[in-house]
């Protein structure tokens, strides 16, 4: 977990999933005082929250029916099961468009955990975007950024101006196939080695690392 002011942030992934009501009770639990009353943002592995790209369709007038393809078309290209709820990027006609999909049962699933524990949740987002974000602020653009998390690969594609690609692979590949990996897909995007980015979420975290901080660290790092 980290803290920003007032707000508590709490990081998820698959190895959680059996026991939310204790994790959350424990997160709450380890807060301090001060923090008690705190709102909560929750923070997913790209496991969980699993991005792919719903290309333009030919006939779709607007935004709303884009978010009903995505949701029914979620489950075979995001490869969850069950019924997702899907979050669009900036949709906008005859353009590929960035979705997010995240099942419905897990939504619920830590909804209620967060409720049993008391907490109140202000959010609920894939971490690997944060870190997109955090790279697109400070660098201003990014062509290929890979975020490695314990239970998944996530690889973002961008032209310069907006993602082209993406996808999580779960369970994440062995640490020298990665590598390898991300070259193919910089030749196979013409990007170059360069403009490649990987930011790397691990549990071991110490006082005084970048956020996000406490139970996770996050390293930067090119190919």
């Amino acid at each position: 977990m980290w803290s920003a002011g007032s707000e508590q942030h709490l990081y998820l992934d698959s190895s959680e999933l059996q026991a939310l009501d204790a994790v959350m009770r424990d997160w709450k639990g380890a807060l301090p005082p001060e923090a008690k009353r705190s709102v909560a943002h929750i923070w997913l592995s790209g496991a969980l929250a699993v991005p792919f790209m719903l290309p333009p369709i030919e006939g779709l007038r607007n935004r709303a029916e884009a978010q009903r393809l995505a949701e029914s078309s979620a489950p075979v290209e995001a490869g969850l099961q069950g019924s997702c709820t899907v979050w669009l990027d900036a949709w906008k006609p005859g353009r590929p468009c960035l979705a997010v999909a995240v099942q419905q049962e897990l939504v619920a699933a830590i909804q209620a955990a967060a409720s049993g524990a008391g907490i109140k949740l202000k959010s609920m987002q894939p971490w690997w975007n944060w870190a997109l974000s955090d790279h697109l602020h400070r660098k201003g653009a990014v062509r290929l950024l890979a975020v490695i998390e314990e239970d998944a690969l996530t690889v973002i594609g961008s032209d310069g101006e907006r993602v082209t690609s993406a996808q999580s692979q779960r369970p994440r590949p062995a640490p020298e196939r990665i590598d390898a990996q991300l070259r193919r897909q910089a030749v196979s995007l013409d990007v170059s080695i360069a403009e490649v980015l990987r930011v790397s979420m691990s549990r071991d975290a110490k006082e005084g690392e970048p956020a996000p901080g406490g139970v996770a660290r996050w390293q930067e790092q090119g190919l």
